[in-house]
This record gives C-alpha cells, structure tokens and sequence, in this order.
C-alpha cells in the first residue's frame, strides 16, 4: 500500500512538456539544485509548506 501510494503521489508529472515548465519555474527562484528537487519531489501545496519542507 505504501509503495501505491507513493507512485500516485508522485505520478503527478505524466508529460516531459510538464516536467520542463515546472522546472523553468523552480530555476528562477535561485535555489540550490537539491532544493530544486526536494520541492518537485514533495510538491508542497502551499509557500508555508515549502518553507517548513526546505529551511534555508
């Protein structure tokens, strides 16, 4: 259950097309590549959520 689980949250991104736009838009925040992708991995709903995820 948990692996299912894990496999729909992140099966968000079905399409390159997708993955490229979002992140273009991660890269003009002047993160560090391992911020990058901790916020497309955890898709944080809100900025709170995204700041308590990733402090800097």
């Amino acid at each position: 259950m948990k692996t299912l689980n894990y496999c729909e949250r992140f099966s968000k991104f079905k399409f390159r097309t997708t993955i490229k736009a979002i992140r273009e838009l991660l890269n003009q925040k002047k993160l560090h590549k391992f911020e990058l992708a901790a916020l497309a991995n955890l898709c944080p709903e809100t900025p709170e959520e995204a700041k308590a995820l990733i402090p800097r």
